[in-house]
């Protein structure tokens, strides 16, 4: 019994590519759930933000990957990121053991994250984490001063990315890493991807 969990917050819909983080998620998730459901394995799926999700329950029929591909198809990102209360409440409503995939940016509170991954675990649900960023998130290759604004709390900035550019990306390796090892201290897997990484590989 797999449940697919993809994160539909306003920092979901970032992109510098024409990808956003969401389309992304939602493409890998279709994929994921065709492949289960081929090997005649339940597939099931919690789309959330703000603390709120909408839950499909895992079935394994070939019919329902219809239902969640419609489910797929009228996301869109919005809201603010509560990552912990909305897997809190699903963790609350999945008894039944089985796999949860997560599809997010993961942009909460690095200790909340690993408090709601280790509420999967306690129940002995087996934990996959797809960490999912734009490039751009990463390598912060912007070159002109300009105002960044937080999808999320409408903050803003005014920068020169090439000044801010080399201490960003350690705080960025350095937050990912405390992520992956939070992960591990778990027992839940983690894999890194960005949204020009290809599906097949993902």
């Amino acid at each position: 019994r797999g449940t697919l969990l993809v994160d539909t917050s306003a920092s979901m819909g970032y992109s510098s590519h024409g990808l956003s983080k969401l389309d992304y998620a939602r493409q890998l998730a279709a994929s994921l759930a065709y492949l289960m459901l081929r090997q005649k394995d339940a597939a099931g799926m919690f789309a959330f933000s703000s603390g709120k999700g909408e839950l499909i329950p895992p079935r394994s029929t070939p019919s329902h990957l219809r239902q969640l591909l419609v489910l797929l198809e009228r996301l869109t990102p919005g809201g603010g990121t509560d990552f912990a209360a909305s897997l809190h409440t699903l963790a609350e409503r999945v008894r039944r053991r089985g796999l949860i995939v997560i599809l997010s940016d993961l942009l909460d509170d690095p200790e909340r994250i690993a408090g709601a991954i280790h509420h999967f675990r306690h129940l002995k649900h087996e934990v996959l984490v797809f960490h999912i960023l734009d490039p751009q998130e990463i390598s912060f290759q912007f070159e002109r001063e300009a105002t960044y604004v937080d999808l999320e709390s409408g903050d803003r900035v005014t920068t020169r990315p090439q000044e801010l550019r080399p201490d960003y990306r350690t705080q960025v390796r350095s937050w990912m890493e405390r992520l992956r090892q939070f992960c591990v201290e778990k027992e839940a897997d983690y894999v890194a991807v960005t949204t020009d990484t290809p599906y097949a590989r993902a």
